[in-house]
């Protein structure tokens, strides 16, 4: 199975314990494993075909969202929120093998293994049905999942800098793949395009140019780093603890992935 590299980050365990836990994964990953996976491509696809792909996605050309979008965006959180409690589960767990000393004997070391088995067999499908979900939510919200996409970083990322703590900065880019860096690069882009046209004198365009400049020279950052446009961050202020509240650390790595299926194999990205 393949996965944008970030969920549960920061499990540091053993080379030996790695290898038990991925054939015990591969193992676990049959055709029930894969019902999630199969059903979230079919769930994107309906929101591609009503709303785009992902990259399809051209913010506002001041860069806000308006109260209406941001309260779809409140709705879809809701529900993702309610299997975050799952993912804390599965990262306690593998926190528990990290914290394994490092002259453990074998036996102590299966033993750990064996006692995370049940988060360890569960997180494949526990991946996939969070895609499916957010997916679902996203087509009863009547939301794309490139403007979920943008929301969601400038939101808890640019404006609110929550930490994911781990490693680095938790505005490095660690959360997002190659791909969905450049998608948010692109947004700004196409956004730039948007803005020029409607008004060619307007002095926010001047900063937009910088920030895309930005990122084409720092491809691993995301966009806005020092805070969202100021026309964003004034419609989020009213909402800053409701956004809060919504927040799931253990799920951000996989909050913008779409999933791929072929036969037994998963390709999340």
């Amino acid at each position: 199975m393949g996965t944008n590299g970030g969920w549960l980050k920061g499990c540091g365990i053993g080379c030996g314990v790695t290898v038990l836990i991925l054939i015990v994964v591969f193992i676990g990953c049959g055709y029930s494993v894969m019902s999630p996976f199969r059903s979230a491509q079919q769930t994107r696809e309906q929101l591609d075909g009503i709303y785009g792909a992902q990259a399809d996605y051209r913010p506002a050309p001041d860069g806000a969202v308006t109260p209406e979008r941001l309260d779809a965006f409140l709705q879809v959180r809701e529900r993702l929120l309610e299997l975050c409690a799952g993912f804390d589960e599965a990262a306690a767990a593998f926190e528990g093998l990290d914290a394994m000393d490092e002259d453990a004997s074998k036996t102590d070391a299966m033993r750990a293994v064996f006692g995370a088995m049940d988060e360890i067999m569960g997180m494949p499908a526990l991946m996939g049905h969070f895609e499916d979900v957010r997916n679902e939510a996203l087509l009863e919200a009547e939301m794309g999942l490139g403007e979920y996409s943008y929301i969601y970083v400038l939101t808890y990322f640019s404006w609110l800098g929550m930490d994911l703590e781990q490693e680095g900065s938790p505005l490095d880019g660690s959360f997002t793949s190659r791909r969905q860096r450049e998608i948010l690069r692109d947004m700004l882009r196409a956004q730039l395009e948007d803005l020029r046209e409607a008004d060619p004198d307007d002095p926010f365009a001047s900063k937009l140019a910088e920030e895309i400049l930005r990122l084409e020279a720092d491809t691993e950052s995301i966009p806005w780093r020092e805070g969202p446009p100021p026309a964003m961050a004034a419609v989020l202020e009213p909402y800053r603890e409701r956004l809060v509240e919504l927040w799931c650390a253990n799920t951000a790595s996989g909050e913008l992935s779409i999933s791929k299926t072929r036969g037994l194999s998963v390709q999340a990205d």
